[in-house]
Protein backbone atom coordinates (compact mmCIF):
# COMPACT_ATOMS: atom_id res chain seq x y z
CA UNK A 1 0.00 0.00 0.00
CA UNK A 2 1.34 3.28 -0.97
CA UNK A 3 2.28 5.41 2.09
CA UNK A 4 1.95 9.28 3.37
CA UNK A 5 4.05 10.76 5.44
CA UNK A 6 4.38 10.56 9.26
CA UNK A 7 1.87 13.10 10.96
CA UNK A 8 4.29 13.14 14.14
CA UNK A 9 7.16 12.23 13.47
CA UNK A 10 7.84 9.85 16.22
CA UNK A 11 10.79 8.38 17.66
CA UNK A 12 11.33 4.96 18.92
CA UNK A 13 13.09 4.34 22.31
CA UNK A 14 12.84 0.33 23.21
CA UNK A 15 14.01 -0.85 26.19
CA UNK A 16 14.64 -4.50 27.70
CA UNK A 17 14.30 -7.61 25.88
CA UNK A 18 10.48 -6.37 23.97
CA UNK A 19 11.06 -3.15 23.45
CA UNK A 20 14.34 -3.74 21.00
CA UNK A 21 12.22 -6.25 19.50
CA UNK A 22 9.65 -3.66 19.08
CA UNK A 23 12.09 -1.08 18.12
CA UNK A 24 13.18 -3.14 15.67
CA UNK A 25 9.54 -3.56 13.80
CA UNK A 26 9.01 0.50 13.96
CA UNK A 27 12.67 0.45 12.14
CA UNK A 28 11.14 -1.48 9.17
CA UNK A 29 8.05 1.06 8.77
CA UNK A 30 10.65 3.52 8.27
CA UNK A 31 10.90 5.09 12.27
CA UNK A 32 14.22 6.31 13.87
CA UNK A 33 14.46 3.92 16.44
CA UNK A 34 17.74 2.90 19.82
CA UNK A 35 17.29 -0.22 21.46
CA UNK A 36 18.31 0.45 25.37
CA UNK A 37 18.97 -2.75 27.27
CA UNK A 38 21.04 -3.82 30.35
CA UNK A 39 21.66 -7.26 28.45
CA UNK A 40 24.64 -7.90 25.55
CA UNK A 41 22.34 -10.92 24.79
CA UNK A 42 19.44 -9.65 23.79
CA UNK A 43 21.22 -6.27 22.10
CA UNK A 44 23.19 -8.98 20.15
CA UNK A 45 20.11 -10.30 18.63
CA UNK A 46 18.38 -7.15 17.12
CA UNK A 47 19.08 -6.24 13.73
CA UNK A 48 19.81 -2.60 13.99
CA UNK A 49 22.70 -0.22 13.67
CA UNK A 50 25.48 -1.38 16.25
CA UNK A 51 25.31 3.08 17.12
CA UNK A 52 21.70 2.12 17.79
CA UNK A 53 22.17 -0.46 20.35
CA UNK A 54 22.98 1.11 23.88
CA UNK A 55 24.22 -1.03 26.53
CA UNK A 56 23.70 -0.11 30.26
CA UNK A 57 24.35 -3.85 31.93
CA UNK A 58 25.51 -2.29 35.62
CA UNK A 59 29.35 -3.39 36.25
CA UNK A 60 29.30 -5.18 32.95
CA UNK A 61 26.23 -7.45 34.05
CA UNK A 62 24.64 -9.34 30.94
CA UNK A 63 20.89 -8.59 31.74
CA UNK A 64 19.11 -7.21 35.05
CA UNK A 65 17.28 -10.89 36.28
CA UNK A 66 14.13 -9.47 36.46
CA UNK A 67 15.12 -7.64 38.98
CA UNK A 68 13.48 -3.68 38.77
CA UNK A 69 15.85 -2.42 41.34
CA UNK A 70 19.00 -3.44 39.51
CA UNK A 71 17.46 -2.06 36.26
CA UNK A 72 16.83 1.18 37.22
CA UNK A 73 20.26 1.50 39.20
CA UNK A 74 21.47 0.75 35.76
CA UNK A 75 19.79 3.20 34.15
CA UNK A 76 20.51 5.72 36.29
CA UNK A 77 24.57 5.39 36.07
CA UNK A 78 24.23 5.21 32.48
CA UNK A 79 21.55 8.04 32.03
CA UNK A 80 24.10 11.04 30.76
CA UNK A 81 24.83 8.07 27.46
CA UNK A 82 21.38 7.62 27.46
CA UNK A 83 20.28 10.70 26.67
CA UNK A 84 23.36 11.46 24.31
CA UNK A 85 22.85 8.84 22.69
CA UNK A 86 18.89 9.65 22.11
CA UNK A 87 19.71 13.12 21.18
CA UNK A 88 22.16 12.31 18.44
CA UNK A 89 20.27 8.92 16.70
CA UNK A 90 17.14 10.38 16.69
CA UNK A 91 17.04 14.35 16.39
CA UNK A 92 14.89 15.81 14.78
CA UNK A 93 11.96 13.51 15.95
CA UNK A 94 9.21 15.65 17.09
CA UNK A 95 7.56 12.76 19.73
CA UNK A 96 9.45 10.13 21.83
CA UNK A 97 7.39 6.74 22.07
CA UNK A 98 9.16 4.45 24.60
CA UNK A 99 8.61 0.74 23.91
CA UNK A 100 8.97 -2.07 26.61
CA UNK A 101 7.45 -5.21 27.92
CA UNK A 102 6.33 -4.60 31.65
CA UNK A 103 7.61 -8.07 33.63
CA UNK A 104 11.62 -7.82 32.97
CA UNK A 105 13.95 -5.62 35.56
CA UNK A 106 14.69 -3.51 32.40
CA UNK A 107 11.53 -2.73 30.78
CA UNK A 108 9.60 -2.34 33.75
CA UNK A 109 11.78 0.70 34.21
CA UNK A 110 10.47 2.13 31.62
CA UNK A 111 9.19 5.58 33.86
CA UNK A 112 12.49 5.73 34.80
CA UNK A 113 13.85 5.88 31.56
CA UNK A 114 10.89 8.88 30.80
CA UNK A 115 12.30 10.82 33.78
CA UNK A 116 15.87 10.51 32.47
CA UNK A 117 14.77 11.60 28.82
CA UNK A 118 12.75 14.37 30.03
CA UNK A 119 15.85 16.40 29.99
CA UNK A 120 15.63 16.37 26.39
CA UNK A 121 12.88 18.39 26.50
CA UNK A 122 10.62 16.46 23.58
CA UNK A 123 7.05 15.06 24.44
CA UNK A 124 6.87 11.43 25.54
CA UNK A 125 4.54 8.30 25.55
CA UNK A 126 4.49 5.01 26.22
CA UNK A 127 3.65 1.58 24.63
CA UNK A 128 4.26 -1.32 27.01
CA UNK A 129 3.05 -5.04 27.20
CA UNK A 130 1.29 -6.59 30.20
CA UNK A 131 2.15 -10.50 31.24
CA UNK A 132 0.22 -13.29 30.21
CA UNK A 133 -1.78 -15.18 32.59
CA UNK A 134 0.89 -17.88 32.78
CA UNK A 135 3.79 -15.87 33.15
CA UNK A 136 5.15 -15.77 36.59
CA UNK A 137 4.57 -13.68 39.89
CA UNK A 138 7.42 -11.94 39.27
CA UNK A 139 6.45 -10.15 36.19
CA UNK A 140 2.87 -9.92 37.24
CA UNK A 141 4.78 -7.51 40.25
CA UNK A 142 6.88 -5.83 38.25
CA UNK A 143 4.29 -4.95 35.98
CA UNK A 144 2.05 -3.41 38.17
CA UNK A 145 4.53 -1.61 40.09
CA UNK A 146 6.36 -0.31 36.76
CA UNK A 147 2.68 0.92 36.07
CA UNK A 148 2.50 2.82 39.32
CA UNK A 149 5.98 4.82 38.39
CA UNK A 150 3.85 6.23 35.66
CA UNK A 151 2.08 8.34 38.43
CA UNK A 152 5.59 10.83 38.74
CA UNK A 153 6.90 10.39 35.01
CA UNK A 154 7.18 12.60 32.33
CA UNK A 155 4.89 10.32 30.18
CA UNK A 156 1.53 11.13 28.29
CA UNK A 157 -0.08 9.08 26.57
CA UNK A 158 0.53 5.19 27.59
CA UNK A 159 -0.28 2.35 25.13
CA UNK A 160 -1.17 -0.95 26.70
CA UNK A 161 -0.52 -4.31 24.79
CA UNK A 162 -1.92 -7.28 26.34
CA UNK A 163 0.10 -10.28 25.98
CA UNK A 164 -2.49 -12.87 26.80
CA UNK A 165 -4.48 -11.07 23.63
CA UNK A 166 -1.78 -12.02 21.52
CA UNK A 167 -1.35 -15.46 22.73
CA UNK A 168 -4.68 -16.35 22.26
CA UNK A 169 -5.02 -14.81 18.42
CA UNK A 170 -0.99 -16.30 17.57
CA UNK A 171 -1.13 -19.49 19.29
CA UNK A 172 -0.37 -21.31 16.07
CA UNK A 173 2.73 -19.35 14.95
CA UNK A 174 5.59 -21.11 14.43
CA UNK A 175 8.03 -20.07 17.28
CA UNK A 176 10.32 -18.39 14.78
CA UNK A 177 7.15 -16.38 13.77
CA UNK A 178 5.20 -15.94 16.44
CA UNK A 179 7.16 -12.62 18.21
CA UNK A 180 8.08 -10.65 14.79
CA UNK A 181 3.98 -11.62 13.67
CA UNK A 182 2.86 -9.81 17.70
CA UNK A 183 5.16 -7.32 16.79
CA UNK A 184 4.37 -6.08 13.82
CA UNK A 185 0.37 -6.77 14.46
CA UNK A 186 1.17 -3.71 17.41
CA UNK A 187 2.80 -1.40 15.17
CA UNK A 188 1.53 -1.44 12.31
CA UNK A 189 -2.26 -0.18 13.01
CA UNK A 190 -0.71 2.63 14.96
CA UNK A 191 1.50 3.66 11.47
CA UNK A 192 -1.39 3.15 9.28
CA UNK A 193 -3.34 6.30 11.39
CA UNK A 194 -0.13 8.04 11.49
CA UNK A 195 0.18 7.86 7.73
CA UNK A 196 -3.16 7.73 6.51
CA UNK A 197 -4.04 11.58 6.24
CA UNK A 198 -1.32 12.07 3.79
CA UNK A 199 -1.71 9.14 2.03
CA UNK A 200 -2.19 10.19 -1.61
CA UNK A 201 -4.26 7.40 -1.97
CA UNK A 202 -6.88 9.15 -0.10
CA UNK A 203 -8.32 12.74 -0.97
CA UNK A 204 -9.86 14.31 2.06
CA UNK A 205 -13.27 15.02 1.91
CA UNK A 206 -13.13 16.54 6.05
CA UNK A 207 -9.80 16.62 6.97
CA UNK A 208 -8.41 14.81 9.98
CA UNK A 209 -4.47 16.31 9.84
CA UNK A 210 -1.84 16.02 11.56
CA UNK A 211 -2.30 18.26 14.63
CA UNK A 212 -5.82 16.34 14.85
CA UNK A 213 -3.65 13.22 14.98
CA UNK A 214 -1.38 14.67 17.77
CA UNK A 215 -3.93 16.10 20.12
CA UNK A 216 -5.52 12.73 20.47
CA UNK A 217 -2.27 10.93 20.71
CA UNK A 218 -0.51 12.52 23.27
CA UNK A 219 -3.86 13.16 25.72
CA UNK A 220 -2.61 12.43 28.74
CA UNK A 221 -3.77 8.74 30.18
CA UNK A 222 -4.31 5.33 28.28
CA UNK A 223 -4.92 5.34 24.89
CA UNK A 224 -6.42 2.79 22.57
CA UNK A 225 -6.87 2.81 18.91
CA UNK A 226 -8.23 0.27 15.82
CA UNK A 227 -9.68 0.10 13.01
CA UNK A 228 -12.38 -2.22 11.34
CA UNK A 229 -13.61 -3.27 7.84
CA UNK A 230 -17.14 -2.40 7.23
CA UNK A 231 -19.89 -3.50 4.86
CA UNK A 232 -21.85 -1.16 1.94
CA UNK A 233 -24.70 -1.60 4.23
CA UNK A 234 -22.67 0.38 7.27
CA UNK A 235 -22.70 3.34 5.97
CA UNK A 236 -26.23 3.27 4.76
CA UNK A 237 -28.20 2.08 7.85
CA UNK A 238 -28.53 4.47 10.44
CA UNK A 239 -26.36 3.62 13.95
CA UNK A 240 -24.96 1.01 12.15
CA UNK A 241 -21.57 2.71 11.97
CA UNK A 242 -22.01 3.45 16.18
CA UNK A 243 -21.81 -0.25 16.43
CA UNK A 244 -18.69 -0.79 14.59
CA UNK A 245 -17.33 1.79 16.04
CA UNK A 246 -18.29 0.32 19.79
CA UNK A 247 -17.23 -3.05 18.55
CA UNK A 248 -13.39 -1.69 18.04
CA UNK A 249 -13.33 -0.07 21.55
CA UNK A 250 -14.97 -3.03 23.09
CA UNK A 251 -12.37 -5.33 21.76
CA UNK A 252 -9.09 -2.57 21.26
CA UNK A 253 -7.27 -5.33 18.82
CA UNK A 254 -4.40 -6.56 20.95
CA UNK A 255 -4.37 -3.97 23.12
CA UNK A 256 -5.62 -4.12 26.83
CA UNK A 257 -9.45 -3.62 27.33
CA UNK A 258 -12.47 -3.03 29.59
CA UNK A 259 -13.42 0.64 29.63
CA UNK A 260 -15.46 3.07 30.97
CA UNK A 261 -15.65 5.31 27.53
CA UNK A 262 -17.00 8.51 29.32
CA UNK A 263 -14.26 9.23 30.67
CA UNK A 264 -12.19 9.26 27.78
CA UNK A 265 -11.25 13.41 27.23
CA UNK A 266 -10.25 13.24 23.50
CA UNK A 267 -11.64 10.75 20.03
CA UNK A 268 -10.37 10.60 17.01
CA UNK A 269 -12.52 9.06 14.03
CA UNK A 270 -11.45 8.37 10.51
CA UNK A 271 -13.94 7.39 7.82
CA UNK A 272 -12.67 6.02 4.22
CA UNK A 273 -14.62 4.54 1.79
CA UNK A 274 -14.67 4.43 -2.10
CA UNK A 275 -16.72 7.03 -4.20
CA UNK A 276 -19.74 5.18 -5.27
CA UNK A 277 -20.28 4.23 -1.66
CA UNK A 278 -20.60 8.05 -0.69
CA UNK A 279 -22.45 9.30 -3.61
CA UNK A 280 -25.26 6.85 -2.05
CA UNK A 281 -24.25 7.25 1.68
CA UNK A 282 -26.73 9.98 3.30
CA UNK A 283 -25.16 13.16 4.48
CA UNK A 284 -26.52 12.83 7.80
CA UNK A 285 -24.40 9.18 8.06
CA UNK A 286 -21.24 10.81 9.41
CA UNK A 287 -23.03 13.41 11.37
CA UNK A 288 -24.91 11.39 13.44
CA UNK A 289 -22.06 9.03 14.19
CA UNK A 290 -20.15 12.32 15.70
CA UNK A 291 -22.99 12.86 17.84
CA UNK A 292 -22.98 9.20 19.07
CA UNK A 293 -18.91 9.46 19.98
CA UNK A 294 -20.30 12.27 21.64
CA UNK A 295 -23.01 10.56 23.92
CA UNK A 296 -20.70 7.43 24.34
CA UNK A 297 -17.82 9.59 25.90
CA UNK A 298 -19.20 12.37 27.07
CA UNK A 299 -16.23 14.67 25.81
CA UNK A 300 -16.18 17.47 23.32
CA UNK A 301 -12.66 16.55 21.91
CA UNK A 302 -13.48 14.66 19.31
CA UNK A 303 -11.59 14.79 15.82
CA UNK A 304 -13.11 13.29 13.00
CA UNK A 305 -11.89 13.13 9.35
CA UNK A 306 -13.40 11.66 6.51
CA UNK A 307 -11.31 10.71 3.30
CA UNK A 308 -12.42 8.81 -0.45
CA UNK A 309 -10.52 5.76 -0.76
CA UNK A 310 -9.62 3.61 -3.60
CA UNK A 311 -12.76 2.24 -5.95
CA UNK A 312 -11.04 -1.55 -4.95
CA UNK A 313 -10.88 -0.88 -1.27
CA UNK A 314 -13.17 -1.83 1.53
CA UNK A 315 -14.52 0.58 3.64
CA UNK A 316 -12.74 1.23 7.18
CA UNK A 317 -13.13 2.80 10.22
CA UNK A 318 -9.99 4.27 11.98
CA UNK A 319 -10.68 5.48 15.42
CA UNK A 320 -8.50 6.57 18.60
CA UNK A 321 -9.51 7.34 22.34
CA UNK A 322 -7.50 9.02 24.23
CA UNK A 323 -7.31 9.81 28.39
CA UNK A 324 -8.71 6.89 29.26
CA UNK A 325 -8.27 5.27 32.84
CA UNK A 326 -6.32 1.68 33.34
CA UNK A 327 -8.28 -0.84 31.68
CA UNK A 328 -10.28 -3.87 33.42
CA UNK A 329 -7.42 -5.97 32.27
CA UNK A 330 -4.44 -4.08 34.04
CA UNK A 331 -7.06 -4.53 37.18
CA UNK A 332 -6.89 -8.21 36.74
CA UNK A 333 -3.22 -8.56 36.40
CA UNK A 334 -2.85 -6.37 39.65
CA UNK A 335 -5.25 -9.23 41.46
CA UNK A 336 -3.24 -12.07 40.53
CA UNK A 337 0.10 -10.39 41.45
CA UNK A 338 -1.52 -9.88 44.91
CA UNK A 339 -2.72 -13.54 44.76
CA UNK A 340 0.39 -14.83 44.02
CA UNK A 341 2.88 -12.49 45.49
CA UNK A 342 2.93 -13.41 48.73
CA UNK A 343 3.08 -16.78 48.18
CA UNK A 344 5.89 -16.20 46.39
CA UNK A 345 7.44 -14.64 49.04
CA UNK A 346 6.66 -16.61 51.97
CA UNK A 347 8.77 -19.43 49.26
CA UNK A 348 11.79 -17.27 48.83
CA UNK A 349 12.29 -16.09 53.02
CA UNK A 350 12.41 -19.86 53.59
CA UNK A 351 15.34 -20.94 55.71
CA UNK A 352 17.12 -23.94 54.54
CA UNK A 353 16.00 -26.78 56.13
CA UNK A 354 18.83 -28.77 58.34
CA UNK A 355 18.88 -32.37 57.63
CA UNK A 356 18.94 -34.54 60.88
CA UNK A 357 21.90 -36.31 60.25
CA UNK A 358 22.45 -38.35 63.48
CA UNK A 359 25.36 -40.69 63.66
CA UNK A 360 27.02 -38.89 60.65
CA UNK A 361 27.02 -35.98 62.06
CA UNK A 362 30.64 -35.37 63.15
CA UNK A 363 31.85 -38.50 61.56
CA UNK A 364 35.36 -37.79 60.04
CA UNK A 365 36.11 -40.09 57.04
CA UNK A 366 39.45 -38.80 56.42
CA UNK A 367 41.76 -38.85 59.47
CA UNK A 368 41.24 -42.48 60.67
CA UNK A 369 44.00 -43.24 57.35
CA UNK A 370 45.88 -42.79 54.92
CA UNK A 371 44.27 -41.22 51.70
CA UNK A 372 47.08 -39.62 50.04
CA UNK A 373 49.81 -37.23 50.24
CA UNK A 374 48.74 -34.79 52.29
CA UNK A 375 50.69 -31.16 53.06
CA UNK A 376 52.34 -31.11 56.29
CA UNK A 377 50.53 -28.97 58.83
CA UNK A 378 46.99 -29.00 56.60
CA UNK A 379 44.33 -29.64 58.66
CA UNK A 380 46.36 -30.64 61.76
CA UNK A 381 47.43 -33.62 59.91
CA UNK A 382 50.72 -35.35 60.43
CA UNK A 383 53.55 -34.90 57.09
CA UNK A 384 53.53 -37.55 54.36
CA UNK A 385 56.74 -38.65 56.16
CA UNK A 386 55.01 -39.50 59.68
CA UNK A 387 52.20 -41.34 58.19
CA UNK A 388 52.33 -45.03 57.56
CA UNK A 389 49.11 -47.36 55.96
CA UNK A 390 47.52 -49.88 58.14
Amino acid sequence: MSEGQKCLDLGIVGLGECGGNLAVEFTRLGYKAVAVNTSHTDLRALSLDPRKRIYIGYEGRDGAGQDMALGQRSLEASSDIIVEAVGTQLEGCKHLLLCAGLGGGTGSNIAVLANILARLDIPISALASLPKDHESSIAKINAVNAINLFRNSDVASIILVDNEKILRQYRSESLTAFYSSANQAAVERLHEMNTLSTNELYMPIRGFDGEDFRRVFASRGVLIYGAADLTDDDLLIRDRLANGLRSIWDSSGLLASGFDYKDATMAGIILVAPQDLLDRAPADIFESLIRQIRELTDTSGIYAGLFQGPPDQMPRLYTMLGGLPFPNRLRTVLGQAKEEGPALGVKVARPIEELDLGELSGLDLFSAGYIGPVPAGVGGQPSPTERRPR
